[in-house]
């Protein structure tokens, strides 16, 4: 038993000492030499930026979609690939057919549907 106490000591000797002395004995945080490099880089005239396509004009009935409860961005996007802009032609589409097109709940879209028309 006196052997074991004398372990258990020696033990917590050795802990307390690398305790005291880890700010000695392990590295600390490097610190970092440069920038990190940027992502994009924006253009330092605007002679020098490429030119910008013109962009569409948006259609008179465009509504954001996303304003119905339950349709996020990426739905949004998945509607607008179907062809629906607007409210009006969200409420006017059949929930059996969309759900056929775009692999979307049947349910979940005629509850858009629904809200859509509420809407427009």
């Amino acid at each position: 038993m006196k052997k074991f106490f004398k372990l258990i000591t020696l033990v917590a000797l050795v802990v307390g000492i690398t305790w005291v002395l880890r700010d000695q004995l392990l590295p600390g945080p490097e610190t970092p030499t440069s920038h990190p490099p940027a992502f994009r880089d924006p253009p330092s005239s605007p002679q020098q930026s490429p030119q910008a396509p013109p962009t569409a004009e948006p259609s008179i009935d465009t509504d954001d979609l996303t304003e119905v409860n339950g349709i996020g961005p990426v739905y949004a996007k998945k509607l607008a690939e179907l062809g629906l802009s607007s409210f009006r032609e969200l409420a006017a589409s059949d929930a059996d057919d969309l759900a056929t097109r775009s692999e979307i709940a049947r349910d979940r879209i005629a509850d858009w549907i629904e809200k859509a028309a509420d809407l427009a």
